[in-house]
């Protein structure tokens, strides 16, 4: 099966978070950010998907937790 797109950038941001200077590593999380939101841009309307969906939801989160423990982003509020 062959890896979509998007997976590569996450992986290599993911990857990268311990390997590579800041500012580089900023880079490829914004590199995958942008990916990842273009693949939810293409597959929005249509139907299936389920796993490559839930596989972007989670890559989001990572992704999220990555920036609020590394970059010290805020936390996101939540509504009660």
């Amino acid at each position: 099966m062959q890896v979509p797109s998007w997976q590569s950038f996450y992986d290599e941001a993911v990857a990268g978070a311990n390997h590579y200077p800041r500012d580089y590593w900023m880079f490829l999380m914004q590199e995958a950010e942008a990916a990842i939101f273009l693949r939810i841009q293409e597959l929005s309307g249509s139907p299936g998907h389920t796993k490559e969906r839930d596989d972007l939801t989670d890559a989001v989160h990572m992704m999220r937790h990555m920036q609020v423990v590394i970059l010290d982003f805020p936390e996101l509020c939540t509504a009660v």
